[in-house]
């Protein structure tokens, strides 16, 4: 139908409008029905019974969910502002596995409700509210977490019946939610308050903030909800730490993420005590600065960390990680270039002890470049470790030690009870220097021997659980040592070990420091160290050296107990067969008292070891069988000791028993002793003595008590030896300490058969008289000034000592000495010194002081026999010689007192005239450097006396120098000067001269006697040897002695002349050596070289000039044998064609025989005969002449043809110097053949006698 056709313009007519009734009843109606709908929103749901709802909505939820809900309290819904429902007291289950029944429980839970969806009856929740939440989130047995089957039935019935979950925010408020792992633990977060927001976008974001273990906790998380993903990010900060992993999350069939990890604490050990994750205070070393960043990959079920860097403290750690969580594996890898632990905070804390899961298995690596630990650096360790089942396999752990070692496990670890670990393993251990190794593990070895603790190589197998550790199967080399066995340790508060160990071969001597230690500690400043641990033990040990003793089968075996020993027995063996054992035990040993019960018994078949053994010198002689046995038992401060010693080498037995009250730091306590010696001369080997020495003393015997306390030492000793009547007793008190310390004693002993008691002493036995001897010793005061008083006799002497000693820190002494003889000869006889020149008294004061670096001495007076004496010296005790100073003001000294004492002594082996052959012992000169200056009045030597007498001698490094030595003789002058050095080639040189000495009227000696004139006399001679006999062999040199002017007594030389004038000749040539063994001979010249070989003076150019005759000769002096040998050829001057008269001298030097053989000079006399058969030819017969029977003189009758011309003397030429002696021994000339018994004669002495006499008085013309 078309609308009819309208003109432009047209416009119909407005209806009617309606009236204003209407309009009002129409708005009136709208609002009735929104007040209608107003009141039933506002009204209405108060009046509906909510409850009624509770069972549909826990089936809504249930079937969401798979959980059951349960609300206890009220249900009510709100429509205004926005439709909620409120519910209180609701609970929502838990997984069937659980450990509790709820999953949630919440005092009020409000849901915000789409109210559209309502309206249709659907409950659509938009957003909750959690007032007071209990969460429990746990493992449950199977490995999953218990709200992972609800969020799986959620994700798969998003929107099931009535129920659908379109959530934009949740909030909890007031909550707690606790973690509970698969063994029970839990960890609680209080205070927990939390918003889920969801954007438009699909971004979650999740924030919160908590207290776990009263520490505040935060997290932050965001994420993407949309099915591609998203950045991911998530922060979680505890205390001071702090986690955040940030990057991407792609979703998928697998998804991925990639992107990065943090870890950051500036104290890890305050972190997890702040989360209550270690029980008490946490290690110390964790309490230092942690960062620690990864490329994290996390793909499906595999975690893979990438430029994995952790700085800890100073180190730094590079390497990767991987984790598979379905198959539960690990494996971790890191590298270090230093670690350095010694800059790590220390305290007694243990290290956390993780709990490894059985269900997973992993594997580690670790690589340390330089691991800086106690001091020393520990290179290239390295370690490799599995784990599996809940088991570590300690693949490779090895590394090198300071000190040039290495050591390397092979172990097995896995868990044993109580959370403790049981392990088993290998080790081997090598060291080069086992020195440094022992300083670096602060095991410092002391005073040990440089040539010791150099090697060690070990192999040992490891075992052990918690708290023990066994090394078993030890197979050891220490130096030259073989060790092999095991040691247990349990490594508790107390620890304890037990010791079964092997050993071949051990030296402690080459391990015993040669020096003490520097400084002392102080007593009982450390702890014993039997106190911290306890101990078994079994020791073997095949072949031990201690004290330069070797032992055998040494044995120790006991326990410790609670410081408490038990011994069952300490063994070894000599040698030689010797044992020792000692056996019983100390109740607490680590105590400050501890209580003894212990026996011993040592014995040996040769004492030596014994001696040895308790750090005694090693004697040199052999001891002979000898046993110690005894017991000590008691309480610490009152030990009963009983000891018994027996030795049949030295016929010897004693006892000691008494009180042992302290061993430190001073021996306290009292004892009885007792010893008796049956045989003292077994002790002299003992003693470096021969035993004749002590074979009079006969049995001896000691007894007494001693006793030491806190402050006070007193002894009271006697020794009794009934063969000589010999009692001694000594007894004295020292009190206090240090310099307070004072002392009182005394000393006596009497002996009325005093010979065997000088034997002892080492006098001459030869020439010892009978008598008896005594000494007594009082000393008295504090020890810096103790006064001393004491004298001995003995051998008719006496010798006396006054004075003070100081025995404080720096010792002195200042003493008078006094020595009283009536016969000195008597007295150096007692000790085998010849001193008949020094007839007389004996007397000698003088005073002594000095300390430990000089003495200093001044002879007051002295008297030894003609000799006075007076002077002052010094003594330095220097490095590496004392040195010596003395100065001596001699009165008259008879030189024969040099040479006697090198003449025989008693029991001396002697050679020719008693020489003796006993070795001089010149190691007495290196001992100490001299300079000494003497001054004598006079000097004598038989007839010859010097005046003005000055000596000067140096000892210097073993050199004994007479630098000068010098007097006047006669009117004359002599020197003299020497050396003796016994290491040269020479032992001894000797150079003498003399000039323009007169010559008195001399003693008669072979017939002779000689009267003025001067006398000249050089000599130059050396000497090597060893003894006297040797020395006077080996002297060698050349000389000159001559004589103008005198007369030559005994010999009447110009009888030869006047016999030939004379009318009737005698008879025979007895009456003619009659005539010429009489009367005088003036002497114009005598003079002859010296030749000294191998101990023989020899004259071989012996020429003589006087007026009626000249004469030429030898002479021989033999020291060694004491023999003299000569002769002479005299020719008349005025007829020198008649023969010679042979003048001959020989036998011992002191009584020599004189024969004049006249035969051809009686022969050439006689007038000639009627002529007659020729007679038989007899032998020249030589007549001894009798200087008391004179023949009458005849008048000389002069031939003309011949006048009395003296022919001029021939001009001697000295000897030459004999050959240097052979150093080979003594080889006494040999014996003249024997001859008739000469009569007395006057001895050399007398002769020289009246010649030195003479020279103070010149011959009157």
């Amino acid at each position: 139908m078309h609308e009819p056709f309208k003109p432009v313009g047209y416009r119909p007519a407005p209806p009617p409008a309606p009236s204003r009734s209407r309009w009002r009843w129409a708005f009136g109606g709208v609002l009735l029905i929104f007040g209608l709908l107003a009141g039933l929103v506002l009204i209405g749901p108060s009046l509906v019974d909510w409850n009624a709802w509770k069972g549909p909505l826990a089936e809504a939820v249930r079937r969401a969910t798979g959980r059951e809900l349960a609300i206890a309290g009220d249900l009510s819904l709100e429509l205004l502002p926005r439709p909620r429902l409120v519910a209180r007291t609701v609970s929502l289950g838990n997984a069937a596995e659980g450990s509790a029944q709820e999953m949630v429980r919440v005092d009020r839970l409000e849901a915000r409700l789409a109210p559209w969806p309502l309206l249709t009856g659907r409950l659509e929740l938009r957003s909750l509210d959690l007032l007071q939440p209990t969460i429990l989130l746990e493992r449950l047995p199977d490995g999953t977490w218990n709200w992972e089957s609800a969020i799986q039935h959620l994700s798969e019935a998003r929107r099931q019946g009535s129920l659908t979950l379109a959530l934009e925010q949740v909030w909890i408020g007031e909550g707690t939610a606790t973690w509970r792992s698969a063994d029970g633990s839990e960890r609680t977060v209080q205070s927990l308050e939390a918003a889920l927001t969801q954007s438009a976008q699909g971004q979650i974001a999740i924030a919160g903030s908590g207290e776990f273990a009263k520490t505040p906790l935060r997290f932050e998380s965001t994420l993407f909800a949309g099915s591609e993903g998203g950045p991911l990010s998530l922060l979680i900060a505890a205390g001071e730490g702090e986690a955040e992993l940030s990057g991407v999350l792609t979703r998928g069939e697998r998804p991925l993420f990639t992107g990065r990890l943090r870890l950051a604490s500036p104290s890890p050990a305050r972190t997890l005590e702040a989360l209550g994750l270690v029980e008490g205070p946490a290690q110390a070393g964790l309490d230092q600065r942690l960062a620690a960043e990864a490329e994290l990959k996390l793909e499906g079920p595999r975690i893979e960390t990438t430029q994995l860097r952790i700085e800890f403290g100073g180190a730094v750690a590079g390497g990767k990680a991987e984790l598979d969580l379905d198959a539960r594996k690990a494996a971790v890898e890191l590298s270090m270039s230093r670690l350095d632990l010694d800059a790590w905070p220390k305290n007694d804390a243990p290290w956390p002890r993780p709990t490894l899961p059985r269900d997973w298995s992993a594997a580690a690596k670790l690589a340390v470049e330089a691991l800086v630990w106690n001091g020393g650096i520990i290179s290239q360790v390295r370690a490799a470790a599995r784990m599996e089942d809940g088991k570590i396999a300690l693949d490779e752990a090895k590394a090198l030690l300071p000190g040039g070692s290495e050591v390397g496990i092979v172990a097995a670890l896995e868990p044993a009870d109580a959370g403790r670990w049981r392990w088993t393993g290998r080790l081997t251990a090598a060291s080069d220097n086992v020195r440094g190794l022992l300083q670096w593990l602060d095991a410092e070895p002391g005073g040990v021997p440089a040539d010791r603790l150099r090697k060690l190589t070990m192999k040992a197998r490891l075992s052990g659980a918690g708290q023990t550790v066994q090394v078993s199967e030890i197979d050891a080399m220490l130096d030259s040592s073989h060790v092999t066995g095991g040691v247990t340790a349990v490594l508790r508060a107390r620890p304890g070990f037990g010791v079964g160990l092997a050993i071949d071969e051990l030296n402690l001597d080459a391990y015993r420091p040669r020096e003490p230690a520097a400084g002392t500690e102080e007593p009982g400043a450390a702890q014993n160290p039997l106190a911290r641990f306890d101990s078994n033990f079994n020791l073997a040990i095949a072949q031990l050296t201690y004290g330069g003793q070797r032992l055998q089968a040494v044995r120790a075996e006991g326990t410790l107990q609670n410081g408490d020993l038990a011994l069952k027995q300490l063994s070894a063996r000599t040698p030689s067969g010797g044992s020792a054992r000692l056996a019983g035990g100390i109740a607490g040993a680590a105590g400050k008292e501890p209580q003894l019960d212990l026996e011993f018994d040592l014995a040996a078949k040769d004492g030596a070891e014994l001696v040895r053994l308790v750090g005694l010198p090693d004697p040199e002689a052999k001891l002979g069988a000898m046993s110690l046995s005894g017991t000590a038992a008691g309480k610490s401060g009152a030990v009963a000791v009983d000891v018994s010693i027996l030795s049949e080498g030295y016929e010897a037995d004693g006892k000691l028993t008494g009180t042992l009250a302290a061993l430190r730091p001073a021996l306290r306590g009292s004892g009885k002793v007792q010893a008796n010696l049956r045989n003292p001369a077994r002790l002299a080997p003992l003693l470096d003595l021969d035993p004749k020495r002590l074979g009079g003393l006969g049995r001896v015997a000691v007894a007494g008590e001693i006793v030491r306390d806190a402050d006070r030492l007193t002894a009271d000793l006697t020794l009794s030896a009934p063969d000589p009547k010999l009692t001694a007793a000594i007894a004295g008190t020292r009190t206090g300490e240090g310099e307070d310390a004072a002392l009182e004693a005394r000393f006596e002993a009497t002996a009325e058969k005093g010979r065997p008691i000088l034997i002892a002493l080492g006098l001459d036995p030869a020439d010892l008289p009978e008598g008896a001897v005594s000494a007594n010793l009082t000393a008295s005061g504090p020890l810096r000034e103790i006064a001393v008083d004491g004298s001995a006799a003995a051998l008719e002497g006496q010798v006396t000592v006054r004075g003070r000693l100081s025995l404080a820190e720096r010792r002195s002494y200042q003493l008078a000495l006094g020595a009283e003889h009536p016969d000195l000869p008597k007295l150096a006889a007692a000790f085998g010194v010849k001193a008949e020149p020094l007839a007389g008294a004996l007397a000698v004061n003088g005073t002594v002081e000095g300390d430990g670096e000089r003495a200093e001495f001044a002879l007051k007076s002295a008297r030894l026999g003609p000799i006075t004496a007076s002077g002052t010296g010094e003594v330095a005790f220097l490095e590496p010689r004392p040195k010596a100073r003395l100065s001596l003001a001699l009165g008259e000294v008879p030189l024969a007192v040099l040479v006697a004492p090198f003449r025989t002594r008693g029991g001396d082996a002697t050679v020719g005239a008693g020489w003796s052959t006993r070795p001089i012992d010149f190691a007495l000169l290196a001992r100490i450097d001299a300079e000494a200056s003497l001054t004598a009045d006079a000097a004598t030597l038989g007839i010859v006396r010097a005046d003005q007498v000055k000596a000067t001698l140096a000892l210097t490094e073993g050199k004994l120098a007479l630098r000068m030595l010098e007097g006047d003789i006669g009117q004359g002058r002599w020197a003299a000067s020497g050396l003796l050095e016994p290491a040269a080639r020479d032992t001894a040189s000797l150079s003498l001269s003399l000039q323009g000495a007169e010559i008195g009227e001399t003693p008669e000696w072979a017939g002779f006697a000689w009267s003025g004139g001067k006398l000249a006399l050089g000599l130059e001679v050396t000497s090597r040897g060893t003894s006297a006999a040797e020395l006077v062999q080996g002297l060698a040199g050349t000389g000159r002695i001559s004589i103008e002017g005198g007369v030559l007594r005994g010999l009447d030389l110009a009888a030869m002349s006047a016999l030939a004038k004379a009318d009737a000749p005698p008879a025979d040539a007895a009456a003619v050596a009659t005539s010429l063994g009489q009367g005088e001979t003036p002497v114009t010249k005598l003079e002859t070289g010296i030749a000294v070989e191998r101990g023989v003076l020899t004259a071989s150019d012996l020429a003589m000039v006087t007026p009626a005759a000249t004469g030429r000769g030898t002479l021989s002096l033999d020291l060694l044998a004491w023999e003299v040998d000569g002769k002479l050829e005299a020719t008349a001057v005025e007829r020198p064609e008649l023969p010679a008269v042979q003048i001959g001298i020989g036998g011992p030097v002191n009584a020599p025989q004189r024969t004049l053989d006249a035969e051809a000079l009686a022969a050439a006399l006689a007038p000639e005969p009627e002529p007659e058969p020729a007679p038989e030819p007899e032998e020249p017969v030589a007549v001894p002449v009798d200087p008391a029977q004179p023949a009458p003189a005849q008048p000389a009758q002069p031939a003309p043809s011949q006048p009395a011309q003296p022919a001029p003397p021939q001009p001697t030429q000295p000897a030459p110097p004999p050959p240097a002696p052979a150093p080979s021994a003594v080889q006494p000339a040999p014996p003249a053949a024997p001859a008739a018994e000469p009569e007395p004669q006057p001895g050399a002495d007398v002769f020289v006698k009246g010649i030195l006499e003479k020279l103070k008085k010149p011959a009157q013309p």
